[in-house]
């Protein structure tokens, strides 16, 4: 460990997690599609011999829940993002210790 006032990171330990952050990122974005996927194939407007719920309130509530799928998308946006700055800062250390 630093004494007192002093900077330490462990650049490895950075990109892992980074990378790890950024694969979450990816994971989250396939169950969101997957989500999205499922809700219209179970619910909607029109029966189509499988759907769960059907009808003009089914309707509505698709509707609104594609009404958020942007919101999904900018949140792994903005966790992939978090990951890619840890990657760039442990990606900066490195230089630094190199140079």
């Amino acid at each position: 460990m630093p004494a007192e006032g002093q900077v330490f990171q462990d650049s490895a330990s950075m990109l892992k997690i980074a990378a790890d952050i950024q694969a979450d990122a990816k994971k989250l974005d396939g169950v969101i599609e997957e989500m999205y996927k499922t809700l219209n194939t179970e619910i909607g407007e029109e029966e189509t011999g499988n759907r769960a719920w059907f009808g003009p309130k089914a309707s509505v509530f698709i509707n609104n829940i594609e009404a958020k799928h942007g919101d999904f998308d900018n949140a792994v946006k903005n966790i992939d993002a978090v990951g890619q700055n840890l990657n760039d800062q442990a990606e900066a250390w490195v230089k630094f210790e190199a140079a």
